[in-house]
């Protein structure tokens, strides 16, 4: 047995592969599994940290155990420490030269996934417009489930660099809003009734706080009110906002309210 072990496969210079080499670096990785299995096992029970810091802690657990494994393969096959070093600090010349983005994605993700303000099934919404449901958090990038059910991978920087509206951060409700003009002869008071029941009236909608409708302007042809109402629906607050939208619309043509349009009027000079 130890002559099989002995037995060269693979002869570089000085750096010789027996099987008890390749043995070895197995060894070695089938252990670095099982002690990654103990440590999730241990940091998932830890009740005082988020799922997002559990998950970071573990990934950060899985690249130092990773790395750890492959300096000490190379110590087994005869590679020394300066040409692992020697190998490092040609990355790091690559990563100053041409991979900043990728180390700033690498940073970025240690620092939302340990900083907690941004977790899994979290909605967003991105400096561009996208909202969407927080489906994967990695070191490098995060995936985000969009209202079109299409996952967006978003590089971490954009987290860290960017300013990103968290809607579920500390609470499941938040208030929306409709904007909304009407003619200066309309009934102000109808004009408002018909806007807090048409969101009173909507499952999507919170009684309490109650909706409020309110005059923000008077405008060069309408009277422009304002509904605020509050929800826990914020994947699709779009949906409850067109519904609530035509239902105004109908009551408003039921009631007699006039939404007004810009009028011009062209004098036309006679010819003389």
């Amino acid at each position: 047995m130890r002559e099989w072990f002995a037995t060269e496969i693979v002869k570089l210079g000085q750096v010789v592969i027996t099987y008890g080499t390749i043995s070895s670096i197995l060894a070695i990785f089938i252990g670095a599994w099982l002690v990654l299995k103990i440590i999730k096992r241990l940091i998932f029970r830890i009740p005082r940290f988020s799922s997002g810091q559990k998950q970071a802690f573990y990934q950060l657990f899985q690249y130092v155990i990773f790395i750890a494994s492959i300096l000490f393969s190379f110590q087994l096959v005869g590679l020394n420490w300066g040409f692992v070093l020697a190998g490092s600090a040609a990355l790091l010349v690559g990563v100053g030269l041409g991979l900043q983005n990728l180390f700033n994605d690498f940073m970025s993700g240690i620092i939302i996934l340990l900083d907690g303000t941004i977790q899994v099934n979290n909605i967003i919404q991105l400096d561009d417009g996208t909202i969407g449901k927080i489906y994967e958090m990695r070191l490098r990038s995060t995936t985000v489930k969009d209202r079109d059910g299409r996952h967006v991978i978003v590089p971490n920087h954009k987290f860290t660099g960017d300013n990103v509206i968290n809607w579920t951060i500390e609470t499941q409700t938040n208030r929306m809003r409709v904007v909304i003009g009407v003619d200066y002869g309309s009934d102000l008071e109808v004009t408002r009734n018909i806007l807090v029941n048409a969101a009173k009236s909507h499952k999507a909608c919170i009684q309490d706080p109650e909706p409020i409708a309110r005059i923000i302007d008077f405008a060069d042809s309408a009277i422009v009110f304002e509904l605020l109402y509050w929800t826990r629906d914020i994947f699709f607050m779009d949906n409850h906002k067109a519904d609530i939208r035509w239902n105004v619309a109908e009551e408003f043509r039921k009631q007699g309210v006039t939404i007004p349009f810009p009028q011009r009027t062209v004098h036309m000079a006679k010819p003389k």
